[in-house]
């Protein structure tokens, strides 16, 4: 028997003014599900996410989340505020100091700089550390790769094909939606429609 979802989400709305964004989306994540969510510039894409992490921002329609099952968000634009160091900000869930070392070690960043002065890929860099240290059941990725150089693109895509958790991955990369991604959700004027193949064709 398939384990349960650990997010369903049923008849979701969202409206933007009198724009409709999402109109009445139904849809799961399972454990160990690799899931890639496409749809052009506008659709919704980051909206759904954020719905998907718990924010209580729809207008209609339910979220259920497991009992005990975490969820950690990479959004486009970290939020340092209140955080004196990059190691700070890492483990503001938490995580154990070793943990957060090993990771910044991994980004190579300084966990003692002031995230004020991180360039942009320094800081998406510490934002993949932050959601990657919590070890969470599901990550929603929105557009991990931006401001990223190769290696780092290519130390992610190793990560995440590693990775023992599910995950929702939004980039405008096609090969690493190809490579990483096993199922497309694809959002269109409204709807989520679901494709079970790992890319694009």
């Amino acid at each position: 028997m398939a384990d349960p979802p650990l997010l369903t989400l049923a008849g979701i709305r969202y409206h933007l003014g009198d724009q409709t964004i999402l109109d009445g989306v139904d849809l799961s994540v399972a454990p160990g599900e690799r899931l890639s969510l496409v749809g052009r510039n506008g659709a919704g894409k980051s909206t759904l996410l954020r719905i998907l992490a718990g924010q209580p921002i729809n207008d209609g329609g339910t979220r259920f989340a497991q009992p005990g099952a975490t969820v950690a968000t990479l959004p486009q634009e970290p939020d340092f505020t209140g955080f004196a160091t990059v190691a700070d900000y890492v483990a503001a869930d938490g995580a154990p100091d070793y943990r957060v070392a090993a990771l910044l070690d991994e980004v190579k960043l300084d966990g003692a700089r002031a995230p004020s002065g991180l360039s942009g890929g320094e800081a998406r860099r510490a934002a993949l550390a932050r959601v990657l240290v919590a070890e969470p059941d599901v990550m929603l990725l929105d557009e991990p790769t931006n401001h990223l150089d190769l290696p780092t693109i290519e130390w992610l895509e190793a990560t995440l094909s590693g990775w023992k958790g599910a995950y929702v991955l939004v980039s405008h990369d096609r090969r690493v939606l190809s490579n990483l991604t096993r199922a497309v959700l694809w959002l269109d004027r409204g709807i989520v429609r679901r494709l079970d193949k790992g890319q694009l064709t």
